[in-house]
């Protein structure tokens, strides 16, 4: 009786431990814990609207070249938060909204390397919301217009950026 006790006290002090050390603000976050944050954060600033929070953030992972524990870029995990914004139907008006706030970001900020990557990135996701991810045998043909000329619109944001001479050093 005594022995089972005392590998029940062990067991319990040893969980409750690792617990503590896992909700230690110091301990490494995980590789998913991380790209969650990194991913939520982008959304967050991108649904709001907050431009100049997404271009701060941005400009801090490129300066400070942060990478996960897996050693990815927290830029591109920043960028890719255009593919977790949850809107599935190719009609709704988030993407209108969306498209129009990058382009007055872009306008405003037209040597914003961030402006330039998620104007383009939201009318690529939102081409691939029309197109769906089925084999293109699958796709509806008339989802082949908006696709394309959502592709060719995001084409054109990266040709614009070319000629106002963006580069990746954001100048």
């Amino acid at each position: 009786m005594r022995v089972k006790l005392l590998v029940a006290l062990v067991m319990t002090c040893t969980l409750s431990t690792a617990t503590a050390l896992s909700q230690d603000k110091g301990a490494p976050q995980s590789e998913q814990a991380v790209r969650d944050s990194i991913k939520e954060d982008g959304k967050r600033l991108l649904l709001s609207g907050d431009t100049d929070g997404f271009d701060e953030l941005a400009n801090q992972y490129r300066s400070t070249r942060e990478r996960s524990p897996a050693g990815i870029w927290k830029l591109s995990l920043l960028y890719n938060c255009v593919t977790s914004l949850g809107i599935i139907d190719p009609l709704d008006s988030q993407w209108e909204r969306l498209e129009a706030m990058a382009d007055r970001w872009l306008a405003e900020k037209p040597t914003s390397v961030a402006a330039v990557v998620i104007a383009a990135r939201l009318r690529v996701q939102h081409a691939w919301a029309y197109r769906g991810d089925g084999y293109a045998g699958s796709v509806k043909s008339n989802a082949w217009g908006p696709y394309g000329g959502l592709v060719e619109s995001a084409r054109a944001v990266c040709k614009y950026s070319f000629s106002k001479r963006v580069t990746l050093s954001g100048g």
